[in-house]
């Protein structure tokens, strides 16, 4: 079986190098992107406009080289430059679902928020209805008793000072009778006053219910404007997804027509030389930046005292027709050794193979990369039966699950993604790799076998 070339090979890297390296040669060199840290959506559709047509000019010349057996050196110059060109596509529209989805995620923040705010809302406009219950319960309450005082006050009619008087048996009399009635006429008067008091204060209650009803509206309509604003995102979301998997796919089938091209011309030429200089660069700079993050998660939790992984590793291909397509340490084009373990089964184009978390931990780093095509990098912490720390790198998906995700802790036996050829490989496998941590944050990748070893032979 012809060995699959599957080691890491950064997208991002790959592209700067071998700009550099093909500048002379390429007939339409690819630009590089904007350093600015966070474009708009606009400035990331203009980019991608830019990139589409170089894509769309190179296509052209390759066509019309595709039959020319004698520059097919030309060819995979071409080749190289269109990957560059896709792969700078891929990461603007990555970038635009990067900025959708935080997009996405403020705008559900404020609809939750907002829908706080209508909770609170609704729940003063209830506390201000019911006090103007109480209002107008005491309401009624002081008109029936003053409409009763006034009526009794116009049964019995006005009474002077003289007529009580008369009507008194003496002084003492007329005095308390004249002083019972003052009374009467301050207790209607603190009456009257109680009673426009409350009238008063139910309507600002009324004001504020208002007010309060005013705000419910404004907050209900945000949350309408805003919910409409979010499904139209994540439509937006969908369709660069969409879009993006076809990049990849496309990316992946480039990949595989330079790696034809490379096998039929001699390894000696100039372009071949230029192409698997750039990888070996691209390659270090894929593990520079993945032992970066490694070293980053390592001190991390050496602050918190570690984890230990629990249990014994576990073969990541749970089929028993599985089989080791390519060995650790064996010689690639690139002129470094393999570094992980290439796990296949029959039919495996054909079919469909779910791959398992070989052993629980945490992912620090997912994503595509044009060599490694799908790929998951996972902190696994302190491995007891070799008293080692260590990490598990699985690459070529077909595609990933959702739940694995840059920061979700997996478990072992947990389902992983689908096997796959995405990348930079000649048929659908698992490359499954194990590093070894050092105190000082290096990594040492190791034979997996010293680790695992396949049940299914």
């Amino acid at each position: 079986m012809r060995r699959k070339i599957c080691g890491p090979k950064p997208a991002g890297a790959f592209r700067r190098a071998l700009c550099a390296l093909l500048a002379a040669v390429l007939l339409a060199g690819s630009l590089p992107l904007p350093s600015s840290a966070e474009l708009s959506q606009a400035e990331l559709e203009q980019e991608r406009a830019k990139t589409e047509e170089r894509i769309a000019q190179r296509e052209a010349e390759l066509k019309s080289l595709a039959k020319d057996k004698a520059n097919q050196e030309k060819r995979i110059d071409l080749l190289a430059g269109q990957i560059a060109d896709m792969d700078a596509k891929a990461k603007l529209l990555d970038q635009s679902v990067a900025s959708l989805d935080k997009s996405i995620r403020q705008l559900t923040a404020r609809i939750e928020n907002l829908q706080g705010e209508i909770a609170d809302c609704e729940h003063r406009i209830a506390e201000i209805r019911k006090q103007k219950a109480d209002k107008d319960a005491v309401i009624q309450r002081m008109q029936v008793e003053l409409m009763g005082r006034l009526r009794n006050q116009y049964m019995d009619g006005p009474a002077s000072n003289l007529q009580l008087l008369l009507d008194s048996d003496d002084l003492t009399s007329f005095l308390t009778m004249a002083e019972y009635i003052s009374k009467v006429a301050a207790r209607d008067q603190e009456l009257r006053l109680a009673l426009e008091q409350e009238m008063a204060d139910l309507m600002v209650l009324e004001a504020q219910e208002n007010q309060q009803k005013s705000a419910l509206n404004e907050k209900l309509e945000q949350v309408r404007v805003d919910s409409a604003e979010l499904e139209q995102q994540k439509k937006a979301v969908q369709a660069d997804k969409a879009e993006l998997q076809k990049e990849y796919d496309k990316l992946s089938q480039t990949q595989r027509e330079i790696q034809t091209i490379l096998d039929s011309l001699d390894k000696k030429s100039a372009a071949v030389e230029r192409l698997l200089a750039a990888d070996r660069k691209a390659e270090q700079e894929f593990e520079a930046r993945i032992n970066a993050l490694i070293w980053a998660k390592q001190k991390e939790q050496s602050a918190k005292g570690g984890p230990s992984a629990k249990g014994e590793m576990i073969w990541p291909v749970q089929y028993a027709n599985c089989y080791i397509s390519d060995y650790f340490g064996a010689p690639r084009e690139t002129g470094t050794p393999h570094k992980g373990l290439d796990i296949s089964a029959p039919g495996a184009n054909d079919k469909t193979y779910y791959i398992t978390c070989a052993l629980e931990g945490e992912v620090i780093d997912t994503g595509f990369e044009r060599s490694m095509g799908n790929y998951i990098v996972i902190y696994n912490g302190l491995y007891s039966p070799k008293g080692k720390e260590i990490t598990t790198t699985y690459m070529h998906f077909r595609s990933i699950d959702s739940a694995v995700r840059k920061g979700a802790v997996v478990s072992q036996g947990q389902r992983l993604g689908v096997m796959g050829t995405t990348g930079r490989s000649t048929g659908t496998h698992l490359h499954f790799q194990i590093g070894e941590l050092s105190s000082s944050g290096g990594v040492t990748y190791v034979d997996p076998l010293k680790y695992i070893q396949n049940p299914y032979k």
